[in-house]
């Protein structure tokens, strides 16, 4: 739009180390989070497919 000024923030250096590391320790912690997902599906695949191929077996 034609007259619209932006402002301008003027970020100190510690400010953005700051936002940086807390971006990063929230990036790690959702990647965990979604590793663990994965790996309880995994889990509960192997064990479901083991007491279907157990189940088999004694009948």
């Amino acid at each position: 739009m034609p007259g619209t000024k932006r402002k301008r923030l003027d970020w100190h250096p510690e400010a953005i180390a700051e936002l940086a590391e807390s971006l990063a320790w929230y990036q790690t912690l959702i990647n965990e989070t979604l590793k663990q997902a994965v790996q309880a599906e995994n889990l509960e695949a192997v064990v479901r497919k083991t007491i279907r191929e157990e189940m088999r077996k004694a009948a």
